[in-house]
């Protein structure tokens, strides 16, 4: 065994999220290839746009590859989460600067995967001409299982939480993510610098 750290980024953005990712999907996992990452997930927001591509380039150097989504959370939603809580409250106001919450979620295997994909589909397919879909944390547990979400980062629930109301929001805004991906360790908290 190495005692060279390890390292799998879990949370990158690629071209296919606008204004966010410039690069190209192949351009990223070539990159991470030859920077000796042990797997690389792309994280389009509300889609997974970028697998294609991805996989194709990861086959050709063989990296690992990790199939998630980041997608948008419906901040009315967010209630159930905290009682007596509104959308103006969590940093969301009507022209907020970043706005929306936007959770990651990893497919923990093939049967997550699926999950994620169906989940993403119902909702894409709910209201006929619909083209901004928020979902709620019942969409992620009622997706089936083998999903691990990621707190996030800025736009987050953890960190919205915090802002907003300070660590008794982030345990709760915890509690419920395990809740919907089937316990706390399917929650992976985010460290940012």
């Amino acid at each position: 065994m190495s005692d060279e750290p390890r390292y799998a980024e879990l949370h990158a953005h690629s071209a296919f999220t606008f204004l966010e990712g410039t690069d190209e999907p192949a351009d990223m996992v070539a990159q991470a290839s030859r920077l000796g990452l042990d797997a690389l997930a792309i994280l389009d927001v509300d889609g997974m746009y970028s697998t294609v591509q991805t996989t194709m380039a990861a086959r050709d150097c063989g990296l690992p590859v990790v199939y998630g989504a980041e997608v948008t959370l419906d901040p009315h939603a967010l209630g159930a989460i905290v009682p007596g809580s509104h959308a103006r409250g969590w940093g969301l106001a009507p022209g907020a600067e970043e706005p929306g919450i936007r959770l990651p979620l990893l497919a923990g295997g093939p049967d997550g995967y699926e999950n994620l994909v169906g989940m993403m589909s119902t909702r894409a397919l709910a209201r006929e001409g619909e083209r901004s879909p928020r979902f709620t944390l019942e969409d992620v547990s009622g997706a089936g299982g083998g999903l691990v979400a990621l707190t996030g980062g800025r736009r987050g629930p953890l960190m919205r939480a915090l802002r907003a109301g300070g660590p008794t929001w982030a345990r709760r805004v915890i509690s419920a993510l395990a809740e919907a991906v089937g316990g706390a360790d399917r929650v992976l908290v985010e460290w940012q610098a």
